[in-house]
This record gives structure tokens, C-alpha cells and sequence, in this order.
């Protein structure tokens, strides 16, 4: 499971929210108290646990991201 993610609602609310990687290499995140997120952060705060790491072993910089539909 990746830690550090967080939804963003359209009334301007950031929510933490859980992530995972499927089959594909695709990063599917959700949250069960949002069900139309609007974008999706990583690693954001200045503290909190590196979770997330590509196919070397190196760690995945924060990121903001549109959720596509």
C-alpha cells in the first residue's frame, strides 16, 4: 500500500486517501469518503514515509496530479 496520498474534492478539501500499483504499473488510488476526486497529491508534507519507488529502487518525488475519468 502507498502512504502519503491525498484526493482533492471540488469544495477545495484535501482527504487522505489509499493507493496501490496494479498489474499494469498504473497507481490506482481511492478513498472510501470521496467518490468524484478531482486531483491527487504524493508526498506533500514535509514529513510522513517514502512509500512509493520506481522499477531501480529510487524514490518517487512528490507529485500533484489530474485524475483522469
Amino acid at each position: 500500500m502507498i502512504r502519503s496520498v491525498a484526493v482533492w474534492l471540488m469544495c477545495g478539501l484535501w482527504l487522505s486517501a489509499q493507493a496501490e500499483i496494479m498489474p499494469d504499473g498504473t497507481v490506482k488510488v481511492f478513498s472510501p469518503e470521496v467518490r468524484a476526486p478531482v486531483m491527487v497529491r504524493y508526498g506533500w508534507f514535509n514529513w510522513g514515509e517514502i512509500s512509493l519507488f520506481n522499477a531501480t529502487g529510487l524514490p518517487a518525488a512528490p507529485f500533484l496530479a489530474g485524475i483522469e475519468r
